[in-house]
């Protein structure tokens, strides 16, 4: 954790030298990503199920309907199991959601807040991250859009800035991206690594408008948050605003 916590502050200090970029950026990755995400994927490997099981328990005593999306979703349909080289979990809630009981109900169960970004005070958009064993769990929050289709919203740095660091110094916040997508809030639960999950009942349309209909073949060149075939809106017109983070975590 200290290690981790050092080799950040080395990295703010040497981002400030443009010159040192092309000789830093492979020596930076070997020392600190890869070590980093190497430790992330043997923490989401040992804890990662368990977190889920823990997290649809206490959602289910609570009455809080929720759904996997995302590359949950695509490996729980696709492979049965998590994707080869997930690090996290994703899973939707509705935009009328209260934010405040689910804190309350997940915190009083084991979780850490760890994030949490809204736009317009959570009434446009709010995304959240939870901490369990290690493993985080994100939140996305989807609201009525047209029809059948519903958004969420996922940040991206201003375009005039490099990184998040730089958007949050220069704006404030992030630049959202209200992702468009076809999801039903009824769901239907399937088998999981000996666990039932609750997936959409329109998941086969969702995996199709979120990674395009090859969305049965791997892709290894996917890099969040790339948007495939999804309709998306920059939302230069608002700000995402990072409301809570705990800085105690480290991932």
């Amino acid at each position: 954790m200290k290690r981790s916590r050092n080799l950040e502050k080395i990295a703010k200090v040497l981002s400030g030298f443009s010159w040192l970029k092309p000789i830093g950026s492979p020596i930076w990755r070997k020392l600190y990503t890869e070590p980093l995400e190497n430790k992330r994927r043997k923490k989401f490997l040992e804890n990662g199920l368990t977190l889920l099981t823990h997290f649809d328990e206490v959602m289910q005593r609570a009455n809080i309907p929720y759904s996997l999306v995302f590359g949950t979703l695509l490996g729980a349909v696709r492979d049965n199991g998590f994707i080869k080289h997930d690090l996290d979990i994703d899973v939707a809630v509705w935009g009328d959601s209260d934010a405040h009981q689910i804190e309350k109900v997940l915190i009083n169960s084991g979780f850490q807040l760890y994030k949490r970004i809204e736009v317009d005070n959570g009434v446009f958009g709010r995304e959240e991250t939870y901490i369990y064993n290690g493993v985080s769990i994100d939140l996305f929050y989807f609201y009525d859009f047209d029809n059948d289709l519903k958004y969420t919203t996922v940040f991206v740095p201003f375009d005039d800035c490099k990184t998040f660091d730089d958007s949050l110094k220069r704006y404030g916040g992030l630049l959202p991206i209200q992702l468009i997508l076809p999801l039903d809030v009824q769901v239907r639960y399937i088998p999981f690594l000996g666990i039932n999950v609750p997936i959409p009942i329109n998941a086969i349309e969702f995996l199709v408008a979120r990674y395009g209909e090859n969305w049965r073949i791997p892709d290894p060149t996917f890099v969040y948050p790339k948007m495939g075939d999804a309709r998306v809106e920059y939302r230069r017109d608002k700000i995402g605003r990072i409301v809570f983070e705990n800085s105690q975590i480290i991932l």
